[in-house]
Formats: C-alpha cells, sequence, structure tokens
C-alpha cells in the first residue's frame, strides 16, 4: 500500500485578509517540535543537526489582528514546550528590512518566520565549519516547514535574505553573535488557493481495496474495513479473534445506528448541513455528521459547491476555508453557531523557556 502524496510545495506571495486561527499556526510549526517521549537519552527531532545541538531557532513576528487571539508582536518559539514565548509586545517590522521585490509580500503577510542561529552553541565544537552546520540546519528546517504549509492552509513565501537592522535585532532581543540565516512569510490562503490546492485524500479503505483486488481473488476482498489502533491479543499473546468478531460487530452496528435515515444529527443546524451534503453526493453515500467531508466522496469542487449551498441555506456567509478548518458536519455546525470553544496553543511560557529566550 503506498503512503498519500503530500500537497506539492508553492510559493504563494498572497495571502487571505481573514485572521489565521491560532491552531493552525501552531500546526505549522509542530514539525519543529522536539518529542521527549521518544525513550532516548536526548529529545529526539524530525530534522537533524550536527552533535544534537539545535543551534537554529525559530522566532515569529505576527502582524496586529492578523492571527485569532495573539497580539501583534514579536515571539520566540519554545520546541521544547510547543509554546510561543512574548518578546517584544507591539513590536512592527520595518518592511525595509526586505528586497525591494519583497516588501509589499511583507506588508501583506500575517506573520515572518526567522531561523536564527546561536553560533556560541557550536562553535566550540566545530569551529569555522560551525556556520556551514547551522546553514544546513536551517535548510532542513525550511523544508519541513515548506512541505507542511499547504497541508496546514497556509501560503509561504521563502524570502531569504533580510537586513539585520539594529529595530529587528531588538524586535527579537538578539544579541551582537546571533545571525539571521532565513527568513519565512506567511498568511491564510486565499479562497482561490485554498480550492486548488485542497486536493481529496483517498479513503485508505478504497487504497486497501485496489491493492487487495491485484493480489486476491475477487471474493476474498474485504467489503468493509475498521480501523483500530492495536490487535486485541490473549493474555498469551495471541491474536484474540473474539475480540476481533466483537468490533467487527459494534462497527456494524455503529454504521447503521447512524445512517442516510437520519445521520446523527443533533441540533438544527447540523440537519440543514447535512441536507445539503445529502443533496450533493451521490444517492445512497452513507455518512453521519462525524465523517469527515473528503472520506464521504466530496472532491475539491464538490466542497466548493457546497460552500455555496450552505451559504444559502444557513443564510449567513462564511469563508471556503472554514470547510476544510473544520471537515465534519458537527464540527462545521459547532463552529457556525459558536458552540465550539477556539483552541488557545500559545500559553505562557515555563520559566525554563521564558530564561531561554532573553538569552539567545
Amino acid at each position: 500500500v503506498t503512503e498519500h502524496a503530500p500537497p506539492p510545495r508553492r510559493s504563494r506571495r498572497t495571502y487571505g485578509t481573514r485572521p489565521l486561527p491560532q491552531a493552525t499556526l501552531g500546526h505549522l510549526l509542530e514539525p519543529l517540535c522536539a518529542d521527549h517521549d521518544s525513550g532516548g537519552a536526548l529529545p529526539r527531532h524530525r530534522y537533524a543537526s550536527a552533535g544534537a545541538l539545535y543551534p537554529v531557532q525559530t522566532y515569529l513576528h505576527v502582524g496586529e489582528g492578523r492571527v485569532e487571539g495573539l497580539p501583534g508582536g514579536t515571539y520566540y518559539h519554545d520546541p521544547d514546550d510547543h509554546r510561543l514565548v512574548e518578546i517584544r509586545p507591539g513590536a512592527e517590522l520595518d518592511a525595509g528590512i526586505h528586497a525591494p521585490e519583497n516588501r509589499q509580500t511583507h506588508r501583506d503577510a500575517a506573520f515572518t518566520v526567522l531561523l536564527v542561529a546561536h553560533p556560541g552553541a557550536v562553535e566550540p565544537l566545530y569551529g569555522k565549519r560551525a556556520r556551514d552546520f547551522t546553514l544546513l540546519e536551517a535548510g532542513l528546517m525550511t523544508q519541513l516547514l515548506d512541505g507542511h504549509a499547504t497541508a496546514c492552509g497556509i501560503g509561504l513565501c521563502q524570502v531569504g535574505f533580510v537586513r539585520a537592522t539594529e529595530q529587528l535585532r531588538d524586535a527579537l532581543g538578539l544579541d551582537d553573535s546571533a545571525e539571521i540565516l532565513h527568513s519565512m512569510l506567511g498568511g491564510a490562503l486565499t479562497d482561490e488557493d485554498a480550492e486548488t490546492s485542497a486536493a481529496a485524500p483517498e479513503p485508505l479503505a478504497d487504497v486497501l481495496s485496489r491493492h487487495l483486488a491485484g493480489v486476491l481473488p475477487g471474493y476474498m476482498v474485504p467489503a468493509s474495513y475498521v480501523e483500530v489502533s492495536e490487535l486485541p491479543l490473549t493474555a498469551r499473546g495471541k491474536l484474540d479473534r473474539d475480540a476481533l468478531s466483537r468490533i467487527a460487530e459494534e462497527a456494524a452496528a455503529g454504521g447503521t445506528a447512524a445512517g442516510p435515515a437520519d445521520g446523527g444529527a443533533e441540533n438544527d443546524t447540523e440537519a440543514k448541513i447535512l441536507a445539503v451534503f445529502r443533496s450533493a453526493l451521490k444517492e445512497g453515500t452513507r455518512f453521519t455528521v462525524r465523517d469527515r467531508f473528503f472520506d464521504m466522496g466530496a472532491d475539491s469542487i464538490v466542497v466548493v459547491r457546497i460552500h455555496r449551498a450552505l451559504q444559502k441555506e444557513l443564510g449567513r456567509e462564511f469563508p471556503l476555508m472554514t470547510m476544510f478548518e473544520h471537515p465534519t458536519i458537527r464540527s462545521l455546525a459547532d463552529h457556525l453557531t459558536g458552540a465550539s470553544a477556539s483552541r488557545d496553543i500559545v500559553d505562557d511560557a515555563l520559566q525554563r523557556a521564558r530564561a531561554r529566550a532573553r538569552h539567545r
């Protein structure tokens, strides 16, 4: 079975004007986080660093009102706790730090990512080669962010060189030894970009069926699948076939309990959204309010059509990107009715993270 291909990377210089959800920005930065539960003596990362020193750190500038609930200013991303540590509240970055061709993109962007090397962490071990290794590390970090951005609903533009002015260094709280290696500008995808970049992931059941159809007789290819986090075992460590049978029976019962007749709708908004989806999808498609849109068989074109129909049915307008940020009927209904509380991923950092930010 082959893995799903990630969305293709693409540099974007225009961004949606709506505020970016905090959770979306946090999702973008997740690949840079350290894994302390890996079982090793040191935390593991998704990218390599010479000597496991990780001297390249991530800083952000956020425009006022451009990220939901996050005040404008500069921040340090603490990779250990996945938190943004506030450095200079309200700080603004002058577009003049960029080359002329990048200044308008800077003004339009919701945020700026800056990768900063702290040579003192690596020079004692690698001497003159230290800068080479920090550049390699910054490249690996950039690749992770760039490859992850579209799936997050974010557009990124690699702008590379920035002028390390005194104003910029002060805004980031940098000492004289720190070197700004690379920068990226970003913001929410425009509705048009969201429409063209949102490729519907193929359901795992379809992938399995296609694969098995090529290696098994037709009568042996399963008609349905049940996904489990782990296989049930007996006390002797053998596969528990009775438990598997019960799981299959429960899944079958769950599938019929909330079928096309009601879809599991619990309120008027869910029922209206459910009705719009029924009219847009193939007749006989079974789904509930908890199923993901793309798992129902909807592709990006269908989602755009449903988005228009929903605005008419509900009597209100909302961005197309909302459909991708809340990809089930229940989560979309909760969002549109204000029933779901936004997840705040930017809390006050621990004292250790604050101390680190002051000294970097």
